[in-house]
């Protein structure tokens, strides 16, 4: 017996430090557990994040592919030009496009107009927000007409609107300071 009237215990310290112990295993479990469940969450964020932000980049190629179709007009493939101008077009663009379309190939024939496209885009400006980019695409073309036998090299720019909540369609399309 002690002073105080207790018996001395004896594995007490043993007791203890199992105890400790085993809080020690049960924290670095929950520490651990905790640490997975916060890397899986931020995994699920990122990948949602980056599933909603606009891939402004389809956005240009879908601009300068339809650039380069609609810039590229020959009068003996009236009907190929016609496609690539309505090519990823919204229903309502497409129909407008397609009410020109009747002018346009009385003077494209008649003028026996050829533009061919000159090499890359020289310069392509993007606009965005949200899901919607407008899209700059400067083109340079060479054209030969009756009216220019000889030729002419121009650069021809084409304002294009696109939807990135379908899939980057082509809602307009214009020319700088035409009105929309």
């Amino acid at each position: 017996m002690t002073g105080y009237g207790h018996p001395p215990q004896r594995g007490g310290s043993v007791v203890t430090a199992v105890v400790v112990g085993a809080m020690v295993v049960a924290l670095a479990a929950a520490a651990t557990f905790v640490y997975v469940g916060v890397q899986i969450g931020s995994r699920a964020v990122v990948g949602r994040a980056v599933a909603i932000t606009p891939d402004y980049g389809r956005a240009d190629q879908v601009a300068v592919r339809y650039a380069r179709g609609a810039a590229a007009i020959d009068y003996r493939r009236i009907d190929a030009w016609k496609s690539a101008v309505v090519w990823h077009t919204s229903p309502e663009l497409k129909a407008r496009l397609e009410g020109t379309f009747g002018a346009m190939t009385s003077l494209v024939t008649g003028m026996q107009w050829v533009s061919t496209v000159t090499g890359e885009p020289d310069a392509v400006r993007r606009q965005a927000k949200g899901l919607t980019a407008v899209v700059d695409v400067f083109m340079h073309i060479r054209t030969v007409s009756s009216a220019a036998a000889q030729g002419s090299s121009s650069t021809v720019q084409y304002v294009i609107t696109l939807d990135g909540a379908r899939d980057w369609l082509i809602t307009d399309v214009g020319a700088p300071g035409t009105p929309r």
